[in-house]
């Protein structure tokens, strides 16, 4: 039983856990509670620290709601002549309920300032109601820095929510599925997996240590985290080349002249060059732009290669791994498979063999047959003697001595017959007992 106990005691240990999941804790209240302010028609909650914004509403109802006598004629309407004050009473002596009694005092005056007369005092009374002591929610708070997010009530009771953490992109997404591993409550720390082309996924634990670690993984062992290399970074792209400048014009006009014709030509001719050298200029750093874009195409190029080339070893190898399974699982396939075999059951040649054979064996077995027999007669022959020698009559004849008395007109047994019943009850043991003791008699002299 106690193997037992150990057994479910440590299964509970890594199977069993609190009523909340990893990912909430209880909300800490500051131990504050509201109470439900009852007054007639004004019904709101107060804080137990705050009973005074209850009174007051109920101060103010003595004159709306308290009893009054009636103004005597030449006499002013009841004036307050003090503040007035409130008492509690506990009625279930708990501290969940209070009446809360207020009462003020008042006085009617004469009218006429000469009357001899002497105010007409009064005290006024009025009773509210705090009920319904509840906890506080806006008391809550969350002072886990692991767990900010909240208070938040669910199933009636006020929880801190874990701070979401943004999930490692190299992670695949969770899943109902996902099996949760208990920590060592060793504090929040990292646990990464190896992913492909040499990056891994990083899974934030709680502050136990624990985490939810992707079904897809399966048993692949966590390793200790390192940084994950960073891609190579794309090439600057080039800048754009510069707006052409506008063309110089050229001179149309027909000259009238020789000398003018020819300074118009010289400058026709000027403009042209200029032209002309700006567009191999324009060219020349288009076609450097053109190059260096190419160079950059063939860096991303070279990468990609790089990469696949990776990828494809990394290919190789799982092939090459599946490979040599396979071949190991063939081996055992082979070494598993049953083998036909065959035994014999006979004797075996020499030592207690030779001694013991079977015809000795036969011969054992008819004298134990012999000895069985002979003692099933004996038993017989006991029975008949015993029957022969005497036989047993529990029957009681005869009777007991009487002896009867008389005292005071009343006739009373004081013979043995008087026990003739308990005699009655014992007689069965005393015959066993004289019938073992014959059997002992006889069998002894006889053995």
């Amino acid at each position: 039983m106690k193997l037992l106990i150990k057994i479910l005691a440590l299964n509970c240990a890594f199977f069993c856990f609190k009523s909340y999941s990893a990912d909430k804790i209880p909300a800490i209240n500051e131990g504050i509670y509201t109470y439900e302010c009852d007054y007639e028609d004004s019904t709101f909650r107060v804080t137990e620290n705050n009973f005074s914004e209850c009174e007051a509403v109920i101060k103010n109802g003595i004159l709306v709601y308290g009893y009054f006598p009636s103004v005597r004629e030449g006499f002013s309407q009841y004036q307050p002549t003090s503040a007035p004050t409130c008492s509690y009473r506990d009625l279930l002596n708990d501290g969940s309920n209070y009446f809360v009694t207020c009462s003020g005092s008042f006085e009617s005056a004469p009218l006429d300032p000469e009357s001899t007369e002497s105010p007409k005092r009064w005290t006024s009374e009025v009773i509210g109601k705090l009920s319904d002591r509840q906890q506080d929610s806006e008391s809550f708070l969350c002072p886990d820095p692991n767990y900010p997010n909240g208070p938040t009530e669910y199933n009636h009771e006020m929880w801190c929510y874990e701070l979401e953490q943004e999930l490692d992109p190299d992670c695949p997404a969770p899943t109902d599925s996902d099996p949760f591993v208990f920590g060592t409550g060793s504090g929040q720390t990292s646990i990464c997996f190896p992913v492909s082309d040499g990056r891994q996924c990083e899974i934030k634990t709680d502050v136990n240590g624990g985490y939810y670690v992707p079904v897809s993984f399966g048993s692949i062992e966590p390793v200790p985290c390192t940084p994950d290399p960073e891609p190579e970074p794309d090439p600057e792209p080039t800048e754009p080349p510069d707006t052409r400048p506008p063309p110089e014009d050229t001179d149309p006009t027909v000259s009238p002249d020789t000398m003018g014709a020819l300074n118009k030509v010289n400058k026709n001719l000027d403009s042209i060059n200029k032209n002309m050298i700006s567009g191999y200029e324009s060219n020349d750093e288009r076609l450097d732009r053109l190059a260096k874009e190419t160079q950059n195409s063939n860096e991303l190029l070279s990468s990609i290669k790089k990469n696949t080339l990776e990828d494809n070893d990394t290919l190789t190898d799982i092939k090459t791994g599946q490979a040599n399974t396979n071949n190991l699982l063939e081996k055992i396939e082979k070494n598993t498979a049953p083998e036909s075999f065959s035994f014999s059951a006979n004797r075996k040649q020499g030592g207690l063999n030779d001694i013991f054979t079977n015809e000795d064996i036969q011969q054992i077995k008819t004298e134990i047959e012999e000895k069985q027999t002979e003692f099933n007669e004996y038993i017989e022959t006991i029975k008949s003697e015993s029957s022969s020698l005497f036989t047993l009559d529990t029957s009681i004849a005869g009777g007991y001595q009487e002896h009867k008395i008389v005292v005071k007109g009343v006739e009373i047994e004081t013979g043995i017959s008087r026990f003739s019943d308990f005699f009655k009850l014992i007689s069965g043991a005393i015959l066993l007992v004289a019938t073992l003791t014959a059997l002992y008699i006889l069998l002894g002299k006889n053995g």
